[in-house]
């Protein structure tokens, strides 16, 4: 099989659309990005197709679970390993000697889940800032800790936000601090290729998969190649995995391939499939401290799905 077969059916996309939350000295790199997640549990509700009244909910099919997952997409995200030891999702294209990164492809079959969320922005810190011709000291006396700032008001001098971040309950997180915000939520079935490197020498194209691999085979990053399944198991699957010991071209090959074997599998009556939470957009911005708070917020409890189902029969007909 032809390689390029398999690198031209997982070339990735990426989409950038306009930020509203205010900008921090990551943000020219770190809004507007798919955030791929370690996959979590979903709360799966019967969807608006499924019932048009309780008595009816006994009479009523389920759609086959890869047909309730209608979305076939590709999605990749990259994120910088900073010095400070903090990370950022970026849509930056090279990294350079010295800096570390992670570059995550994922294949999925998946719904998006509308998910509504609260939202408070507050003062973590201050710090002293420098400002003016002459790089003067300044300390800013205008905030204190706990302080809550607008959620899209731009960062203060010298102040250090944080996010707290639920999911929104109606008369719970709705006070005047309190922002209501709405975030696609990916849900699905999947594969991903992620790989973990060093920059040794020069400079390395983050953007794709073979370029990054070329680097590794030469000796100018060093890393780590993972394949992972995303809520697909079974027997096959877990034969078909490969164990891959370090990024180089052969290892990626390997890795493709394999992805192309699971990936056929998906649809097999001996594969366990259970739909994730896998990932979700941002579309405001907000660097790490938002992402994070993000996904606790999705950790903190099961987010739900609504499944479709097929016409629902009438009782008696």
């Amino acid at each position: 099989m032809n390689k390029w077969i398999f690198y031209s059916a997982l070339v990735p996309f990426l989409a950038a659309c306009g930020s509203t939350l205010p900008n921090t000295s990551a943000e020219t790199y770190t809004k507007y990005t798919y955030v791929p997640l370690d996959p979590l549990p979903i709360d799966t509700k019967p969807g608006e197709s499924c019932v048009e009244n309780a008595v009816q909910l006994s009479y009523i099919t389920e759609i086959e679970l890869t047909k309730a997952l209608p979305d076939q997409t590709v999605r990749m995200a990259t994120r910088k390993f900073n010095a400070d030891g903090s990370t950022d999702f970026t849509l930056a294209k090279t990294a350079v000697e010295n800096e570390q990164f992670e570059v995550i492809l994922d294949y999925m079959n998946t719904d998006t889940a509308p998910g509504n969320f609260s939202v408070r922005r507050y003062v973590a810190d201050l710090v002293n800032y420098k400002a003016g011709l002459f790089n003067t000291t300044y300390k800013n006396v205008s905030y204190k800790k706990g302080d809550t700032l607008g959620f899209t008001t731009p960062t203060p001098p010298g102040v250090i936000s944080k996010y707290e971040i639920h999911p929104y309950v109606d008369g719970k997180y709705t006070g005047n601090e309190w922002s209501q915000i709405s975030i696609p939520i990916y849900v699905g079935l999947g594969l991903r290729l992620k790989a973990n490197a060093n920059v040794i020498k020069g400079s390395v194209n983050i953007s794709g998969f073979p370029g990054i691999a070329a680097k590794a085979s030469s000796g100018d990053i060093q890393g780590s190649l993972v394949v992972q399944t995303l809520g697909v198991s079974g027997e096959k699957i877990a034969a078909t995995l490969p164990l891959p010991s370090e990024l180089n071209e052969t290892t990626f090959m390997n890795s493709i391939l394999a992805m192309g074997a699971i990936k056929a599998q998906i649809h097999s009556s001996d594969t366990d499939r259970t739909p994730r939470v896998v990932g979700f957009y941002n579309p405001f911005g907000g660097g790490e401290e938002f992402i994070n708070a993000m996904i606790s917020a999705l950790s903190e409890k099961r987010h739900p799905w609504f499944r479709a189902c097929t016409a629902p029969k009438v009782i008696g007909g």
